[in-house]
């Protein structure tokens, strides 16, 4: 008998977001906690003809899964991610340092940014030696009004839920197995002088990648002698 195959994962290792913007801006962050997407599905229907104690037929209607809602806990406050799911602005400082927030207005709709969420978590061996790397891309996504609790001898974890939701026919969910975690490149010049097979890019603006072109948030890898963009 043909045994699964199974691929032990454990942490959340990176998170990234990518703006569906004329210019998408590319976010990520290393201080999520946990994140737990929920399948946000349409249920079907089950008639049945029944006939005192006998049931002499069923109609049954599959569900159809419609997108992810996304519980995200992060161990610390960001302004990049508090604009784009929470939906407000953040307040600079003359020095372009964070000095405030201010969320969106109360009793009316914001009209907050669409984006690309991404997880990244790691594959361990016996030894716990990492062997690969796992990525979760949800499309589509909106944030929604973020939750706080603040406790004394307790840091701020803030609590984001956001909601993905593909166009019809559109995958609901991605996942794809790097062999390791890509690096992020502004420019042709910013790429690895020396890749070596499965090396992974992000471009954090438009470049060319060798035979190809990488719009901000694309990703490519090295097959060892081209780089491939990875759909």
């Amino acid at each position: 008998m043909k045994s699964f195959d199974i691929s032990p994962i454990v942490n959340i290792v990176r998170a990234e977001i990518v703006t569906d913007e004329a210019i998408p801006r590319v976010m990520t962050f290393d201080t999520v906690s946990s994140a737990a997407p929920e399948p946000f599905i349409s249920e079907g229907e089950e008639t049945e003809l029944r006939i005192r104690n006998t049931i002499y037929a069923q109609d049954c209607l599959e569900d159809i899964i419609k997108g992810y809602d996304i519980e995200l806990n992060d161990c610390a406050l960001s302004r990049e991610l508090l604009e784009v799911v929470d939906g407000g602005v953040a307040v600079s400082s003359a020095a372009e340092s964070f000095a405030g927030y201010r969320s969106p207005t109360a009793g009316s709709v914001s009209e907050r940014v669409r984006f690309t969420l991404r997880l990244y978590t790691s594959e361990k061996d016996y030894g716990g030696n990492d062997t690969a790397v796992f990525r979760f891309s949800f499309p589509n996504c909106v944030g929604t009004p973020a939750k706080f609790k603040l406790e004394n001898g307790a840091f701020v974890a803030p609590e984001y839920k956001i909601k993905s939701r593909p166009a019809a026919g559109g995958c609901a969910m991605r996942i794809e197995m790097l062999d390791r975690l890509p690096v992020w490149c502004g420019s042709a010049e910013e790429l690895p002088l020396s890749p070596v097979e499965g090396d992974c890019i992000v471009a954090e603006a438009a470049l060319a990648c060798g035979d190809i072109q990488l719009a901000p948030g694309e990703m490519a890898y090295y097959n060892g002698t081209d780089y491939v963009k990875i759909v």
